[in-house]
C-alpha cells in the first residue's frame, strides 16, 4: 500500500507496463535523458514517478529531485502521485522538507523550478544529483533544463540521468532536444524522445476519449489528446464569433428570466488585468455570472487607459450592486494596485497564472459543444459555455483578435501576443483561478432550475428521492411485493 492511499500502487504500475509499451520504454530507458511527451491521461506522471522510485531503489548513494514549475501544482499532482505509488514501508516522509527518504538512504526532494526566485536558483545550483525529474517540462524554459542536467554530477553512483514528462508544446526546446529528426547525432545518442497519444493508456475508460472529443477545440485536441507537436498559429480562440458567443443585452432573454442580463442571484467571478507600466497598458476587468449549469455570462467590463483606482472602485461597486462576488483574481505582480482597491472594500486574490493551462481552460469554455442547445438562438448548431454581452465591446473585440505571437521571421513562439491580451488575460485569471474544467461541472438537477416555483422544485426533488429509493431497493434484491410497495410510495402530491 502506498504512503498515500490512492487509485494505483507501485506493483500495479509496474505490472501495467506490459500493456503500455511506451511507458515501459520510458521507465527502462538507458539514455542519459529521456522525455515522455503525450496527450492527457497517457500516464506521464505515473511513468515519471515509477522511474524515479525504481532508480532510487538501486542507487543507495544517490540523490533525486522531482520538480515542476509551481509548488501548488507540484504538490497536488506529481508529489501526490509519488506518495500514492511508493509503499509506506519503503522509507519515511518529511513534510516540512518535502523529502522522501528510502530505507537505503536515497532521498527524493520535491522542489518548484521557478528560477525567477533567486533562492531556488542558488539552492539547485549547489546540488549534486544522480536523478533529475521534471513533470510538465513544457512549463519550464531551456535554461532550467540545462541547469538541472548540469547538476547531474554525483559521485559513487552507477548512473546519472534526467527524466521529463509533458504535454507537447509545438516546436519548443523539448522538441529540439528530444524529437527533432534533424538534431545533432550526439543529441540523438544522449536524448530519447517518446511520444504517445492519450489512447496509449489502455486503463482509461472509453468515455474519457469521447468526452474530450466533444469538449476540446480541434487544435487543442490534436495537442492534448493526440500528442501532436504542431505549433499553435493565428487566433487563440478560433471558434469565437459574434453569432455564437455574443448576446444582445438591450433586450430580455428567457435564459435570464426575461431580463437582458443574468439574474442577481447568480454568483460572479471577476478577473482584473491591472494597467499602467512602461507601455501604458489599459486596465481590464471582466465580470462573469455563473449560471446553475456552469455556463459563464460576461455582463460587464471596465476597460481603459489612464484609469485611477477611485473611479475604478466606483464603477466596480455600481456593476456589483445587489450581486454576490464569488472571487476576484489579479496578477500578483500588480499587488500594490490591488491593495489600493482594498481601501474601497474590494478584495481579491493572486491569480493562478499558468498561461497555457489557463488558455486551454478558457478555450474549452469557448468551444462550441454540438451536444448543447444555444441559450440565445436554438437555430445555431451547438453552444459554447461562455458568452459576452454586446455592450462589453472591448472584451468582444480582444477575444476575437487574440493571437499567438510570432518572432521576426514569422515563426510561432508558442506564447500569446501582447496585443489584444488585456481582457483575455483578465478572463483567464478569473476562469483558471475559480472555475473547474467544463468536464468537471456538476450536472444541474431538475429541481435546481431557478425558473421553477417552490412547489415544482419540491415535486422534482421528491421524485428524485423516490427514484433513488427504488433503485436501492432493486439493487438489494427485494421481492416483487416490496417493489410494488415502493412504487406506490411514489404517488407524490405537487404540494
Amino acid at each position: 500500500m502506498g504512503y498515500y492511499q490512492g487509485e494505483l500502487e507501485l506493483k500495479d504500475a509496474i505490472a501495467g507496463l506490459e500493456r503500455m509499451p511506451k511507458q515501459k520504454q520510458f521507465v527502462t530507458s538507458s539514455h542519459f535523458a529521456s522525455s515522455y511527451v503525450g496527450g492527457e491521461g497517457a500516464g506521464k506522471s505515473v511513468a515519471l514517478c515509477t522511474s524515479c522510485i525504481c532508480n532510487a531503489l538501486i542507487e543507495p548513494n544517490g540523490l533525486s529531485l522531482l520538480g515542476r514549475l509551481n509548488m501548488p501544482a507540484l504538490e497536488s499532482t506529481t508529489m501526490r502521485t509519488f506518495l500514492e505509488l511508493v509503499p509506506a514501508d519503503m522509507g519515511e516522509w518529511a513534510e516540512a522538507k518535502k523529502t522522501w527518504t528510502f530505507s537505503n538512504g536515497h532521498p527524493v526532494m520535491f522542489r518548484h523550478l521557478d528560477i525567477s526566485d533567486p533562492k531556488v536558483t542558488g539552492h539547485i545550483r549547489s546540488l549534486n544529483l544522480s536523478f533529475a525529474g521534471v513533470d510538465e517540462q513544457s512549463e519550464i524554459n531551456e535554461e532550467v533544463f540545462f541547469m538541472l542536467t548540469g547538476r547531474l554530477r554525483r559521485k559513487n553512483v552507477n548512473r546519472r540521468i534526467y527524466r521529463g514528462s509533458s504535454n507537447p508544446a509545438g516546436h519548443d526546446w523539448q522538441w529540439r532536444n528530444f524529437f527533432d529528426p534533424d538534431r545533432k547525432p550526439e543529441l540523438k545518442e544522449l536524448n530519447l524522445g517518446i511520444g504517445a497519444a492519450s489512447m496509449e493508456n489502455v486503463f482509461l475508460p472509453e468515455e474519457y476519449h469521447t468526452r474530450r472529443k466533444t469538449l476540446y477545440p480541434p487544435d487543442w485536441y490534436d495537442r492534448f489528446v493526440l500528442g501532436s507537436f504542431t505549433d499553435f498559429t493565428d487566433l487563440i480562440y478560433k471558434e469565437f464569433s459574434d453569432i455564437s458567443h455574443v448576446w444582445d443585452d438591450s433586450k430580455g432573454w428567457e435564459v435570464f428570466g426575461g431580463r437582458p442580463n443574468p439574474p442577481l442571484e447568480w454568483p460572479v467571478v471577476v478577473g482584473m488585468d491591472i494597467g499602467g507600466g512602461e507601455e501604458g497598458d489599459p486596465w481590464a476587468l471582466t465580470f462573469d455570472a455563473i449560471a446553475p449549469d456552469g455556463r459563464m455570462y460576461q455582463f460587464a467590463e471596465i476597460y481603459g487607459s489612464d484609469l485611477r483606482v477611485a473611479p475604478i472602485a466606483e464603477q466596480f461597486q455600481q456593476i456589483m450592486q445587489g450581486r454576490n462576488l464569488e472571487g476576484m483574481a489579479y496578477d500578483y505582480a500588480q499587488r500594490a494596485a490591488a491593495i489600493e482597491l482594498e481601501d474601497y472594500d474590494i478584495s481579491g486574490q493572486s491569480a493562478i497564472k499558468d498561461v497555457k493551462p489557463g488558455l486551454f481552460k478558457c478555450a474549452q469554455y469557448f468551444h462550441i459543444d454540438p451536444t448543447l442547445v444555444h441559450p440565445f438562438n436554438p437555430r445555431v448548431p451547438g453552444s459554447p459555455r461562455a458568452f459576452m454581452a454586446k455592450s462589453c465591446e472591448h472584451s468582444v473585440r480582444e477575444h476575437g483578435s487574440y493571437k499567438w505571437a510570432k518572432d521576426r521571421s514569422g515563426n510561432a513562439k508558442n506564447e500569446p501576443s501582447h496585443e489584444n491580451s488585456h481582457s483575455p488575460d483578465a478572463k483567464r485569471y478569473a476562469f483558471h483561478t475559480f472555475r473547474p474544467l467544463p468536464s468537471e461541472i456538476k450536472k444541474v438537477e431538475t429541481w435546481e432550475n431557478p425558473a421553477l416555483d417552490y412547489a415544482s422544485k419540491m415535486f422534482w426533488l421528491r421524485k428524485h428521492e423516490a427514484d433513488e429509493k427504488e433503485a436501492k431497493t432493486m439493487r438489494r434484491g427485494f421481492s416483487t411485493r416490496q417493489l410494488m410497495h415502493a412504487r406506490q410510495e411514489r404517488q407524490i402530491p405537487v404540494q
